[in-house]
């Protein structure tokens, strides 16, 4: 039976159940099984994983990955506790969301246990908020895929634009040759008539020199 230090609110949606509150459960750190605080985020895999990582890093925080898990060696995290921990994370795909892992060690295998309420309870709370960061960072991520949108359809409508401008000095230019032409057209026919007229004249006189 898991402990729980939140009382976790579920809800079933295709026969997956959705932590709506983090809970402590088992993962397996270096083939042992040791305690975690676990979170369902409505949010796919790589955006839940970035978001946390962007958290972890604004708090001056980098990890090294292995085995997908990322460990923070020696480091202070201010919301979960104010001395030296090691501090590991996993995310996983489940359903459309994922879940996040978080446990921590005081060092040479340390871990906190379900009895250490401190820094497991500061992991819930940290866990829980987290919630808005995995939110926000799926916004963030909408937002610049519809500006980059937005971008490719202005410089497609720009391209138009000069397209159309383009056509329309043809166009112009067009109609400006097509006058010129029938003109030319109409000077030859008088020229050519003309010259018809003078042939027959011509024509005319040499049957009378006759």
């Amino acid at each position: 039976m898991k402990k729980l230090f939140i009382l976790a609110a579920t809800l079933v949606v295709s026969t997956v159940t959705i932590y709506a509150q983090a809970t402590v459960e088992s993962i397996v750190i270096e083939k042992h099984n040791r305690n975690a605080v676990k979170l369902y985020i409505a949010q796919p895999e790589e955006i839940t994983a970035d978001a946390l990582s962007a958290k972890l890093k604004r708090s001056g925080l980098n990890g090294n990955r292995s085995k997908g898990i990322t460990i923070y060696k020696g480091v202070i995290l201010s919301e979960i506790s104010t001395n030296k921990l090691d501090i590991y994370t996993r995310v996983e795909k489940m359903g459309v969301g994922s879940v996040v892992y978080m446990t921590a060690s005081k060092g040479y295998d340390n871990f906190s246990s379900p009895e250490d309420t401190g820094i497991t309870n500061n992991i819930i709370v940290f866990l829980n908020n987290f919630t808005v960061d995995a939110n926000k960072r799926s916004i963030d991520v909408d937002l610049t895929a519809q500006k980059e949108g937005l971008v490719k359809l202005e410089k497609g409508l720009q391209k138009l634009f000069d397209d159309q401008k383009d056509t329309e000095k043809k166009r112009s230019d067009a109609e400006v040759k097509l006058v010129q032409i029938q003109n030319d057209i109409t000077a030859k026919g008088v020229e050519i008539d003309k010259l018809k007229s003078d042939m027959e004249i011509l024509k005319t006189k040499r049957t009378g020199t006759n």
